[in-house]
């Protein structure tokens, strides 16, 4: 017998859904000089916990931030600042793989949230 006979499609969703929130994040993050992701500084910033600073080389023009260990839960971003102390909040990353530059310029440090 076949768990998808027992249980109907929308909790077998939410069970693989709710299983990633159970594991560590382990976020890698690009930086890159410019802004279309095509001059890399700086590939794999590790984020493996939230509210935890990092910062990077120097000021960067994009990032994109990829999960390497399956989707991340609803809510869970990398918030990029305009400062070396994360306190100059400039955007909120989605994390999507996707190359994502910052509106208000270019950012120093990241920290996960809500992950």
């Amino acid at each position: 017998m076949q768990l998808s006979t027992l249980l109907p499609l929308p909790t077998l969703l939410s069970l693989a859904l709710a299983l990633p929130s159970a594991t560590t994040p382990s976020i890698s993050v690009d930086v890159f000089d410019d802004t279309a992701c095509k001059i890399p500084t700086v590939r794999g910033y590790s984020f493996t916990a939230n509210n935890v600073c990092k910062q990077f080389i120097k000021a960067e023009g994009s990032v994109t931030a990829v999960s390497l260990n399956g989707p991340v839960k609803q809510g869970c971003v990398l918030q990029v600042f305009g400062d070396t102390a994360c306190k100059d909040v400039f955007a909120a990353v989605t994390v999507d793989g996707k190359c994502q530059r910052p509106v208000l310029g270019p950012v120093s440090s990241g920290k996960l949230v809500g992950c």
